[in-house]
């Protein structure tokens, strides 16, 4: 074995492990996604997963399909994460979680096996990646075999709707979670030319308390505030947590305290999965400080935390990481990388409608001319078929006129004919509609479909 130098293995083989490591680590600004949540999605739209499957079953089909090199279990907590929604996981669960996938309680590490639970797309997935954008995916091969995009192109920044952590080598990040309703209108805002500098607040799905901006503190934090309130002078109840807090960690804490006996005298646990209640009593001599101020009671009751927005580091468009300030420079990096696509995507639909526009037309000449006798096909060779067909201007597919003769006999009706130039016509008016908006006016449009179908969700009204 040729030795190799502490430089040139530093130089020449860690970097590249350095920067493996920091993709698998790091989302991308343009999807939010890491490679094996990208491999989890394309999976499950290629499959049009619609029907639950197994977690197990559904690892197995992507490590098949889209070689996914890192094991069994990794892949497995990827799916469950990618449908985990209890208070502190994501606002936009891609994937629904049919069975035991986590709750507040572990912060999702009480998830039950991937043999026992089931997943399908979250229907409202989607109108996030739009399947008229599947022609603008810049595609990847890996053994002959087609695997995920590069990227996807969401019609939002969903690194702001699900926030991110990672560490890789040299580099992490931490980005808050942030309400999809707020970041869609700030798309529609800026796409309609406005500029404010009003900061995103930090949004949690679920979650009940508050985010506030400490005037003292530096502009690049957030305080999160839990819930508490006092029901006698010495019993304070306790019913949200700061996010990230999970009920188990806090019931430690809580413990913690008992022991010490300076604090509290008891507590009961009163929550489910889904909500924290843990009713306190407070011994009388501190209690009656506390009261007074009720800052202080949620300070000593750890009940405030800090949510910082100085580690906001993403690839960019370029594959490199970038720094940004807060999440309107990621806002702002996002709509100048993904508008040219509505460009790419209206010009892609409108060839598509020409093309379909085209060929119902052909065949309703062609009926036409069988019904007229202009063209008869009974008891003819077919190359002299072919010939009348090209004479008479009709045009020629990839497969010649395979698309005219291959049409049925019930179809050769004047009532087909008719129901073609219905559709000929459909098509001419999307042409037009199409024609008459612009990019923006078309990402607008999605922007407003996914907010309505968001706010279904939210309501339970969204099958």
């Amino acid at each position: 074995m040729t030795p190799v130098s502490i430089n040139d293995f530093v130089n020449k083989e860690l970097v590249l492990f350095s920067r493996q490591d920091c993709i698998r680590s790091i989302p991308s600004m343009i999807d939010g996604l890491k490679p094996s949540q990208r491999k989890v999605l394309y999976g499950c739209l290629k499959r049009d997963l619609t029907k639950e499957i197994k977690v197990v079953q559904l690892s197995g089909y992507i490590s098949e399909t889209v070689l996914y090199h890192h094991g069994e279990q990794s892949l497995n907590q990827t799916i469950i994460s990618m449908a985990q929604d209890f208070v502190g996981s994501n606002n936009l669960n891609f994937l629904v979680p049919n069975g035991q996938f986590g709750t507040r309680i572990m912060g999702g590490k009480d998830s039950a096996s991937p043999r026992y639970i089931y997943t399908y797309l979250q229907p409202i997935t989607k109108y996030v990646f739009r399947e008229e954008d599947e022609p603008l995916l810049a595609k990847q091969e890996e053994e002959g075999v087609v695997i995920e995009p590069k990227h996807f192109l969401p019609i939002l920044p969903t690194v702001l709707v699900n926030g991110a952590t990672g560490i890789g080598t040299g580099w992490s990040t931490t980005i808050c979670n942030h309400n999809p309703v707020e970041v869609v209108d700030r798309l529609i805002d800026r796409l309609n030319g406005s500029s404010s500098a009003e900061p995103l607040y930090p949004w949690y799905r679920g979650f009940t308390g508050c985010f506030k901006r400490d005037k003292n503190a530096p502009s690049t934090s957030f305080q999160v505030y839990g819930h508490c309130q006092w029901v006698d002078s010495t019993t304070l109840v306790i019913n949200e947590l700061p996010v990230g807090k999970w009920t188990q960690d806090y019931k430690m804490f809580l413990c913690e305290l008992l022991q010490q006996g300076k604090l509290i005298s008891g507590f009961k646990e009163n929550h489910t999965d889904t909500e924290v209640a843990f009713t306190v009593t407070v011994k009388e001599s501190v209690a009656k400080e506390l009261i007074k101020s009720e800052e202080e009671c949620m300070k000593t009751f750890k009940l405030v935390s800090t949510m910082s927005t100085k580690n906001y580091f993403l690839f960019n468009a370029e594959g490199h990481i970038q720094h940004y300030a807060d999440s309107l420079a990621i806002l702002d990096d996002f709509i100048a990388y993904r508008l040219p696509f509505y460009q790419q995507r209206k010009e892609s639909m409108l060839k598509r409608l020409t093309a379909e526009k085209e060929v119902l037309q052909n065949k309703a000449s062609f009926v036409q001319g069988v019904i007229d006798g202009a063209i008869t096909l009974k008891n003819r060779p077919l190359k002299s078929v072919v010939a009348e067909l090209e004479k008479s201007g009709l045009k020629k597919e990839k497969n010649g006129y395979e698309y005219l003769l291959s049409m049925p006999v019930s179809q050769l009706t004047a009532e087909e004919k008719q129901a073609l130039e219905v559709r000929r016509d459909e098509m001419e008016k999307k042409t037009v509609e199409l024609e008459n908006k612009t990019s923006k006016d078309l990402w607008i449009d999605d922007l407003k479909e996914f907010r309505s179908a968001f706010l279904q969700v939210r309501c339970g009204t969204m099958a």
